[in-house]
């Protein structure tokens, strides 16, 4: 699980809120598709997505005109709330699922590996 603090500025005081997410892998996104989009498609099965990152590919030397292309691969950080029950039946709920005429594949994303 991650934590993701808030700095909430009021008169002279801080106030620190903490919010526990967890992180998802998800395959087979369309290149095409858009991060709001995928946002978007997680936030319709009533959970609450704090972050959307679809990879995309690095620009080679002499394509800095074009924009990067997704790699068809992402991750979803889903906050832990009243409408987040366990992280098996986020999966049951949505891998598979139909996003664009593709069917997502959704597995818990593991701790990078160097």
């Amino acid at each position: 699980m991650n934590f993701i603090f808030y700095f909430v500025h009021m008169s002279t005081d801080t106030v620190l809120v903490a919010t526990d997410t967890v992180k998802f892998f998800v395959a087979k996104i369309k290149f095409s598709a858009s991060e709001a989009e995928l946002r978007e498609h997680f936030e319709s099965f009533g959970y609450t997505v704090e972050k959307v990152n679809i990879i995309k590919e690095r620009n080679k030397f002499g394509d800095q005109d074009r924009p990067p292309r997704s790699k068809g691969f992402g991750f979803v950080e889903i906050v832990i709330n009243e409408n987040f029950e366990s992280n098996d039946k986020f999966i049951e709920d949505t891998n598979g699922s139909d996003f664009q005429g593709m069917n997502l594949v959704v597995a818990l994303a593991r701790e990078k590996q160097y």
